[in-house]
């Protein structure tokens, strides 16, 4: 059941070939010349006597039942496979795109800086980070990593540690040589110095753009700076990046907090040209509770901001979080190291807590205690001062709008949890005088309405970003939204954004596509991220350590380069339906209409693509569950099928290859109808409206003749551009499904003519 259900994985049948190389070293490693002898000698390790073989056998499937209950491979918390889909269309061609830089808030390319640092050079790595990253030491430290959940590796072991290996890169880089360009350009404030609006000033400073920023607090970073542990993230580690920003010329303004130090019409007034609204969500939510401002009762947010400044308050021996989100698992990490007893309180199940599974675990390491299904009723008070929280017991409801089931009440029953302190974390809000700006439309949730794809607000030359549109979030989410503002902000200024030397376009290669598709057959192990031991987390040192050179180097290495190729259908399929082909990258310009000047562009990116042969998938759904995309592979990639009167049945997305004396003609079904490309001395299309001849290297459009009576303006070109693009890669991959083709029909007449 096992090796069934894992071939039936990304990898798939390939894979039986590790198997067997683990099986053969180990039986070298017993001296076992067959696997009788193999199985009693692996027997005898474990205490086994005799030679009885089929005692010797129960006896090692009795150790391996005993070892699989404590084996992480097994167990169901190692790996986190919901919501590995996406949203991304499949079409017919070019859907390769990693999951990794697909799952990123701000486009990271991943899979190039993994290659880096596999190959040893971590300047190199830290320079790709810093194409896409405003913060890369922050987000090498904090970032939530959803980059990681949807790595393909975790249907085969455990995910990259993508941002481990970018702390490697970054602190193993030397400093940064980042410059931007001197220009006559209109200035722009930014009001917040948090990721949304760091990241948004780094990519307008970029592009020669003269930006300030104006932060409340007395350092920019917002949220990182103010809040985030130093268990986390070291004040060194986080100066680097501010450091780096200032070094490109941005102008940082602490302690100017808006609307009491400056208002928009003194940005105007002082010229600048557009605002970036980023204040974030620092003002922390209330439970709504009489006693609530009694003395012992402490907002999460003001409490992580006075550790931060190791200027923490006298917590008591009993300390209760309410709340179990990431700020809430901040609040009880950072209570523990100050000597408390701590517990989580949350109203919901600890399966179903927001907060990252990472630091669910950290929770458990480090003793803290979950209570689950307990919704706070009243604060229970003497003399002023907080004495314990009476709860409401509550139970798993009906599944909510979100998937999670609803907490319901157990009517009657209560319980107290006696305490020394109460930390509130249930969630903040943006500040007041931030949603009170003239003119700013707010969404029903109270955020700030801004266009989700340029950040545009109600407010003439006002965009906004980050928390204060999307309620709190992620670092990485922050961050994206920045620097999509200041991209339409360089495209209002009639900027060009920073780009990179374009690489140069791949080709395809036989070697390199064997080589992908051998090493997607392979598990290998992820390198344990070094981390302090439970038991020496007393104090604040950074939890988490960096690779060494070679452990960076080895988990980089497991990178599929899912940016290179997928092909994941194809490993997956039970009945090897599906296969990859490769094709030159090539663009083509047809004519819009016959003797018009306008025309089609046309365009194939990637060399590797996927087509299904049809006769022989059973429509299990396997490639549906582990495509990374939202579509179907065997119903959405070119669907071959073999043979002729099942291809004449279907009504789209059908192919049919024949050959005929001296070439090859492949025929489509689109819209009811069949289409033809013959290859032969020039190309031959033959479509319902239209037939056309093409140069067969370049495709160039010779002659065209309209067959259908009616009167066409536009030239549909679409089914020709798949017959290309389809014929090309079965001629240069598949020539022995070519050979195979049927030969029972000549072409047509015009195509083989040539007319």
């Amino acid at each position: 059941m096992t090796t069934c259900s894992d071939l039936l994985r990304p990898g798939g049948i390939p894979r039986l070939r590790q198997y067997n190389d683990t099986t053969r070293q180990a039986m070298g490693q017993a001296n076992a010349s067959d696997l009788g002898i193999f199985v009693l000698a692996r027997a005898r390790l474990t205490g086994f006597e005799g030679d009885d073989l089929g005692g010797a056998a129960d006896h090692n499937l009795g150790n391996y039942a005993a070892s699989v209950l404590n084996d992480s491979a097994y167990q169901r918390e190692t790996y986190h496979r919901l919501g590995k889909r996406s949203t991304r269309d499949l079409g017919l061609f070019d859907c390769i795109e990693a999951p990794c830089i697909s799952a990123c808030g701000i486009d990271q390319d991943v899979p190039e800086y993994l290659r880096q640092v596999a190959g040893g050079n971590a300047a190199k790595a830290a320079e790709v980070i810093r194409r896409d990253n405003p913060l890369p030491v922050i987000l090498g430290r904090t970032c939530h990593h959803p980059c990681e959940t949807d790595c393909l590796r975790t249907h085969y072991d455990e995910p990259l540690a993508i941002r481990d290996i970018k702390r490697f890169a970054m602190e193993n880089a030397g400093d940064p040589v980042e410059r931007s360009p001197s220009r006559d350009l209109p200035p722009v404030a930014i009001i917040g110095g948090g990721p949304c609006g760091l990241a948004a000033a780094w990519e307008l400073r970029r592009a020669g753009v003269p930006v300030t920023v104006f932060e409340a607090d007395d350092t920019a970073g917002g949220m990182v700076t103010a809040t985030i542990p130093v268990y986390r993230a070291a004040d060194e580690a986080v100066q680097l990046d501010l450091q780096a920003l200032r070094d490109v010329g941005v102008d940082m303004r602490c302690g100017q907090r808006f609307a009491t130090d400056f208002g928009l019409d003194d940005l105007e007034t002082q010229g600048f040209q557009a605002v970036v609204l980023a204040a974030g969500a620092a003002r922390g939510r209330t439970l709504g509770l009489a006693g609530e401002k009694a003395d012992g009762v402490w907002d999460g947010l003001k409490f992580l901001r006075r550790a931060r400044l190791d200027d923490a308050p006298d917590l008591g021996r009993r300390v209760g979080i309410i709340g179990a989100g990431d700020v809430a698992m901040d609040c009880a990490r950072t209570a523990i190291r100050l000597g408390a007893e701590v517990s989580v309180i949350y109203r919901r199940q600890a399966a179903h807590s927001p907060a990252h599974p990472d630091e669910m675990r950290a929770l458990r390491d480090e003793g803290i205690i979950f209570r689950e299904l307990l919704a706070p009723q009243e604060v229970e008070i003497h003399s002023g001062k907080l004495t314990a929280l009476r709860c409401q017991v509550m139970r798993p409801g009906a599944p909510g709008a979100d998937g999670r089931p609803r907490p319901e009440a157990v009517e009657g029953q209560f319980t107290t949890v006696e305490l020394d302190s109460l930390i509130v974390a249930i969630g903040q809000d943006a500040d007041e005088a931030t949603l009170a700006i003239e003119c700013l439309d707010l969404t029903r949730g109270g955020w700030v309405k801004a266009d989700k794809d340029s950040g545009r607000t109600s407010v003439e030359g006002l965009w906004a970003g980050g928390d204060v549109v999307r309620g709190p979030s992620s670092i990485v989410s922050a961050a994206g939204d920045g620097r999509l503002i200041a991209r339409d902000i360089l495209t209002v200024f009639g900027v060009d954004a920073p780009r990179e030397d374009a690489d140069q376009r791949r080709l395809p290669d036989g070697r390199e596509l064997a080589r992908l598709m051998e090493r997607r057959a392979e598990r290998l192990k992820r390198v344990p991220t070094p981390e302090l031991p439970a038991d020496q987390r007393e104090g604040f040192a950074e939890v988490t350590s960096s690779f060494s050179d070679d452990e960076a180097r080895k988990e980089a290495g497991r990178c599929l380069d899912c940016d290179l190729l997928c092909s994941t259908c194809v490993t997956v399929c039970p009945n090897r339906a599906f296969l990859t082909y490769e094709v030159e990258p090539f663009s083509v310009s047809w004519p819009k209409s016959v003797g018009g000047t306008e025309t089609i562009e046309c365009m194939i990116d990637q060399p590797y693509q996927v087509a299904v042969i049809n006769d022989w998938c059973n429509a299990c759904g396997n490639c549906t569950e582990f495509c990374p995309t939202a579509g179907h592979p065997d119903e959405d990639k070119p669907r071959l099928v073999l043979d002729l009167k099942a291809f004449e049945t279907f009504e789209y997305n059908a192919f049919h290859p024949r050959r005929w004396d001296g070439g090859f003609e492949l025929l489509a079904r689109d819209g009811g109808a069949t289409h033809s490309l013959v290859w032969g001395e020039s190309l031959c299309y033959s479509g319902p409206q239209f037939r056309a001849e093409l140069d067969p290297s370049s495709a160039v459009v010779g002659l065209v003749e309209i067959t259908d009576a009616g009167d066409i303006e536009t030239l549909d070109w679409s089914t020709c551009f798949e017959l290309l693009t389809l014929g090309r890669g079965l001629l240069r991959s598949a020539p022995g499904l070519v050979a195979a083709a049927s030969s029972e029909a000549e072409p047509d007449a015009y195509a083989v003519s040539g007319r």
